[in-house]
């Protein structure tokens, strides 16, 4: 079977841990011979971890694993038991007292999708996430990070039916013997389009998929519910 997911890279192993009840998860990539890594942060409300590490004036050259979850801050936890997965395995930064694993994660906002509160990835979620990877084509959809994952947050004040979900997904771009491959988590705020046609693909939507009716939006922000100066 073809492999157009991320892990048609050689050396990328990727699984995921979900809790399809409480609509979150996490998704761990793993390289035990290590890769490359870069970053750049974008957003005003990032929940990230080790990111500083990737920058090219680190010590550190060489990241063996991510990890992309649910549970907002919480979140972060699940790469503790990828972190101890990776040990065990003997998978690490080489110092003089021991091999220390580096994965940086990130994670998004899906608290408003629990379906228990408080029941959110942990670092045994993370284990079972790395445990589970494998090179065979990544699973995408309502699955891993992307398990409590929706398109047209902005609209959710009106209530879940008002957005629609999303997930995870992956590809790869073949060219002349060069592989480039992708694996995102799509949670966002406003609605998907097209990017060709600029056609809608999704987002804040009616239960009849149709987009709303130009009116003045409101959404919860940090210090309560804003009039926001846009038209929907």
């Amino acid at each position: 079977m073809k492999n157009d997911t991320l892990t048609a890279i050689d050396g990328l192993l990727a699984g995921h841990a979900t809790d399809a009840a409480n609509h979150t998860g996490c998704t761990a990539i793993l390289c035990p011979e290590g890769f490359t890594p870069g970053i750049a942060v974008p957003g005003f409300a990032p929940g990230c971890r080790e990111t500083e590490l990737m920058r090219p004036e680190s010590l550190v050259d060489r990241v063996h694993g991510l990890v992309l979850a649910g549970g907002s801050a919480f979140g972060l936890a699940a790469a503790d038991g990828v972190v101890r997965f990776l040990r065990e395995q003997g998978t690490g930064f080489v110092m003089p007292h021991g091999i220390v694993p580096i994965v940086g994660g990130a994670v998004i906002y899906d608290l408003d999708m629990n379906g228990r509160a408080g029941l959110l990835p942990d670092a045994a979620m993370g284990y079972a996430a790395a445990e589970a990877a494998s090179t065979a084509p990544v699973a995408q959809g309502s699955v891993g990070a992307g398990a409590g994952a929706r398109c047209g947050r902005l609209f959710f004040a009106r209530g879940e039916k008002a957005t629609q979900k999303c997930g995870l997904g992956s590809a790869v771009e073949r060219y002349d013997g060069i592989l480039v491959a992708a694996l995102t988590v799509v949670n966002a705020l406003g609605n998907i389009h097209d990017p060709r046609t600029g056609a809608f693909l999704a987002g804040g939507a009616e239960r009849t998929a149709r987009r709303f009716r130009k009116r003045k939006c409101a959404t919860v922000l940090p210090g309560g519910i804003r009039r926001l100066p846009i038209r929907c």
